[in-house]
């Protein structure tokens, strides 16, 4: 049998730890399901700060293992790419909940939570705007039904990404993050219309005193 090692441990070692659990046919196949995955995301993620990604989505690459395949698209005009990721669940004893494979799958389908990968100009233009951008977590209008394969995961399964337009994103983890923190502010600014008319806007008003011009994204009739 060849002596593969993983984490510092033998296949030949992993199987005899497994034995008295499964039995010599099964711990050889557990252990050999083990070690291919191992590799698998070994090859499928790079070492931390390898990419030269900025700081925010580093921190989410290694945090949900986003694949290097995600890294190379860039989404174009008023496209974001976005790497869907789980509902982080636990349980009474805050111990993690291990959801079954037919759950992780419908969740799969239904779950509109992201990481934003990367966006062209005129949707980072808009995101940024309103205050979110490239690393965020963001919640998506629910059933968004275009995504492409990038390559494989680090599950070994084939990855992918979905494709959404600015307007498709509903919410950020970081600017709620931002606002209760007091590093982001919505103020009202007095504005006049073409004719005049005065009325107020609302504004987010970053750490510097920046105000950010409000952009309207594209978003569909039934949005």
């Amino acid at each position: 049998m060849t002596e593969l090692q993983s984490n510092g441990v033998s296949l030949d070692e992993r199987i005899a730890q497994l034995l008295p659990l499964y039995g010599e046919q099964k711990a050889e196949q557990k252990a050999r399901e083990e070690f291919a995955l191992k590799q698998a995301k070994k090859a499928a993620l790079a070492p931390p700060g390898s990419l030269k990604l900025p700081p925010l989505l580093e921190e989410k690459r290694l945090k949900y293992e986003i694949p290097d395949a995600c890294f190379l698209w860039h989404a174009a005009v008023d496209r974001v790419f976005a790497f869907q990721v789980p509902t982080e669940k636990e349980n009474f004893h805050g111990g993690a909940i291990i959801a079954p494979e037919t759950t992780r799958a419908y969740e799969e389908r239904v779950t509109p939570k992201m990481v934003i990968v990367n966006a062209g100009l005129k949707a980072l233009d808009n995101l940024r705007s309103h205050g979110i951008d490239i690393g965020h977590t963001v919640v998506t209008n629910q059933m968004v039904p275009y995504r492409f394969e990038v390559g494989l995961g680090v599950d070994n399964k084939m990855a992918s990404m979905h494709i959404l337009r600015d307007g498709d994103i509903c919410g950020s983890l970081e600017l709620m993050a931002a606002v209760k923190s007091g590093r982001c502010k919505i103020v009202q600014r007095e504005c006049r219309d073409v004719d005049g008319n005065s009325f107020i806007e609302h504004v987010y008003q970053d750490e510097r005193g920046h105000l950010w011009q409000p952009e309207t994204p594209w978003i569909s009739d039934d949005g």
